[in-house]
């Protein structure tokens, strides 16, 4: 039942080769290793689908793999400026 709602309500973006291979080039130039490239990951995709926020428990992470982007990654905490 949980999939089900959750796949009616989704949807899928993923990365291509090439934005991969970018993705990774940034990361190195960065010295991002470990757990924070799935930070970077989903970033990325957000940058590329133009989210307007990104939410997360883990806000300084995020905005550690993502600095432009660090006006539109909150908190379920914090309310988004309308």
């Amino acid at each position: 039942m949980i999939k089900e709602n959750i796949t009616a309500q989704a949807q899928v973006h993923t990365l291509s080769s090439d934005e991969y291979a970018f993705l990774l080039e940034l990361l190195v130039q960065n010295r991002i290793t470990g757990g924070a490239v799935y930070d970077a990951i989903i970033a990325r995709v957000g940058e590329l689908i133009s989210v307007d926020y990104l939410v997360t428990l883990n806000v300084a992470d995020f905005q550690r793999v993502w600095p432009a982007g660090a006006a539109r990654i909150v908190s379920p905490q914090t309310q988004p400026p309308p």
